[in-house]
């Protein structure tokens, strides 16, 4: 077959749709199988019998929690005994709590139902020392379903959520459409500074930690425990119809996962003499950022403060494999001013971090303090605005992955006199990254490495030290490596595949084999 390339354009709409779904970067620390004949009492115990709607119903028993063929099952059941028990109905869960918890890290939940009207499922945590009670103490909602609806909700909840009543700034809830008769992959990544729920594997929305002046945003900064179970009824659902009944969920397996490393980043809590609204704090922020080397130049520019500690910038910054480029970053001062009784110093450290959200951190630098310690008298001050630069660059097997940039940006007032003094106020911007494939002409292009296909073999050579990607035509990768040798043979599958070469200059071509 004569080689011939795929139009970059085709290819680009094409690869731009893959996801990585790596878990490199984290390790296994919690499973359950639920292999046994009954549920592990080292890591569960029967949830207890309380007066909100989705403990109220709740018994200890083997008919409503079950485990069989490898399936956790909590139910829910007609009650037809009421003269030793007056509920109408009886329901099943399990928790961790006192024998499992976790702070931050990755966990998935394999699961599905079997409900009806008045149903009410629930993968959820709450803290494992709940001080200052709920909402106080936070809530992570993972997965909850009602009746036999095509959707769940994804919700966190906190006293800024529910007795403040900021459900929306930011969004606290998401619906996420599913299947209801299928097994789903029910998660979240948790992050110092964002929850990320998924559904099987995909993000569908984050919960960000914002700066704000109103309490108890942010509760998830401690260990949490799991709770499995089903309810029946309540407000939220509605009525039983008992035609409907038994309810169940089934559980496959609970994973958790942290990270092989600890976290790169933190988001400082507000620890100041000073409020958000001071006029100095309001004149601390990154002013610009600007990028030269990628695809396009990027540009962001800011007149004032963000509203949050975090915040993620709207555009994706893409960048080249193997292929330096340049990032610099400047910050306003605290303002022009000459004498102080407080001792003071502006102190600004950035850290740039290449990662997968996986946590496959590749780049990683910190840059000094800068400026000056504050005089011996505490008088005067650091007031200059200051700038850094950094030169970093993507490799060949970060292709088609997306990442980040990330900026911590740290002030400090709080009488700190000396560059060893904690640091408490403090942004971070996070720009999106994505490492793609080097342009190249839309005609055909011959390839300058051998390239031979016989039925399910493939045979490559004159390509050491390149980077060998097939996709299937939907766009799917399926093969992804670094070539060692001259000659390079592989099992391929029969259909038609795309064939992406990427060179050690940075070049690269694409074909249909």
């Amino acid at each position: 077959m004569r080689p011939i390339a795929v139009l970059f354009l085709l290819f680009g709409i094409i690869s731009g749709n893959l996801r990585a779904q790596s878990s490199t970067g984290w390790k296994l620390i919690f499973e359950d199988e639920f292999e046994g004949s009954s549920f592990d009492t080292q890591s569960w115990s029967y949830c207890k019998r309380g007066t909100p709607d989705w403990n109220k119903y709740l018994v200890s028993s083997p008919q409503t929690v079950q485990v069989e063929n490898g399936v956790l099952k909590v139910r829910a059941i007609k009650n037809t005994n009421t003269a030793a028990d007056p509920a109408p109905y009886l329901t099943g869960g399990i928790e961790s709590r006192g024998k499992f918890n976790f702070k931050y890290g990755r966990a998935e939940i394999r699961a599905k139902f079997d409900n009806g009207q008045g149903s009410w499922p629930a993968i959820w945590m709450m803290p494992e020392n709940n001080i200052g009670g709920w909402p106080a103490g936070g809530e992570i909602d993972i997965m909850e379903h009602l009746n036999a609806d095509n959707l769940i909700y994804q919700t966190v909840h906190s006293a800024y959520t529910y007795t403040a009543g900021y459900k929306n700034n930011p969004p606290s809830t998401k619906t996420v459409p599913i299947n209801k008769d299928d097994w789903n992959v029910y998660g979240f990544n948790w992050y110092p500074d964002r929850i990320e729920f998924t559904l099987n594997g995909s993000i569908t929305y984050t919960y960000p930690r914002i700066e704000t002046s109103v309490a108890g945003q942010w509760p998830f900064d401690k260990e949490f425990y799991f709770i499995l179970n089903m309810a029946a009824g309540g407000s939220w659902g509605g009525p039983v119809t008992d035609s409907h009944l038994p309810f169940e969920m089934q559980v496959d397996w609970v994973r958790v996962y942290q990270p092989e490393n600890e976290f790169p980043y933190s988001i400082p809590d507000w620890n100041s003499s000073k409020t958000p609204n001071d006029i100095y704090w309001q004149h601390t922020y990154l002013q610009s950022i600007a990028v030269n080397g990628a695809e396009t130049a990027y540009r962001y520019t800011a007149s004032q403060r963000p509203a949050s500690y975090y915040s993620l910038l709207a555009d994706t910054l893409k960048v080249y494999p193997d292929k330096p480029f340049e990032l610099s970053a400047e910050a306003f001062s605290l303002g022009a001013y000459s004498t102080s009784v407080v001792k003071q110093d502006l102190r600004y450290t950035c850290a740039y971090i290449f990662a997968d959200f996986d946590g496959d951190r590749y780049f990683e630098t910190t840059l000094p303090r800068v400026g000056k310690i504050p005089p011996a008298d505490s008088k005067g001050g650091n007031m200059e605005t200051l700038s850094v630069q950094a030169s970093m660059q993507s490799k060949s097997n970060h292709l088609n992955k997306t990442g980040r940039i990330r900026l911590i940006y740290h002030n400090a007032w709080f009488n700190r006199a000396d560059a060893s003094s904690p640091v408490y106020e403090g942004l971070v911007y996070d720009i999106p990254l994505r490492t793609i494939a080097v342009k190249t002409s839309t005609s055909d292009i011959l390839l300058p490495e051998k390239i031979s296909r016989a039925g399910n073999i493939l045979t490559i050579t004159n390509a050491m030290s390149s980077t060998l990607i097939i996709f299937d035509l939907t766009g799917k990768q399926i093969h992804n490596e670094l070539i060692n040798d001259n000659l390079k043979e592989l099992s391929v599958p029969g259909h038609p595949l795309i064939l992406q070469i990427i060179r050690p200059d940075g070049s690269s071509a694409s074909q249909l084999i």
